[in-house]
């Protein structure tokens, strides 16, 4: 099973219908602003997928940017 594959298996499926509906990674853009697809793709991230925290600051561009260039390589998984 593909990394990717168990990253999505982990998503709640009523999130996952949310980001695919409102199409929130293809709208997403890294910027620090509240009420954003941007935000809403970070939060489940830190919620979901990275546990450890490893990439949790939400003021860090270059953690906004890894967890964003994240859910393009999920995203054909969480359907």
């Amino acid at each position: 099973m593909n990394i990717y594959t168990q990253i999505a298996a982990r998503i709640p499926a009523n999130v996952k219908k949310t980001i695919l509906e409102e199409g929130f990674i293809d709208k997403a853009v890294n910027v620090m602003e509240v009420n954003t697809p941007m935000e809403y793709l970070f939060d489940v991230y830190e919620e979901f997928v990275d546990i450890s925290g490893e990439h949790d600051d939400w003021s860090c561009h270059k953690c906004r940017e890894f967890v964003l260039q994240e859910w393009k390589k999920i995203k054909p998984f969480l359907q």
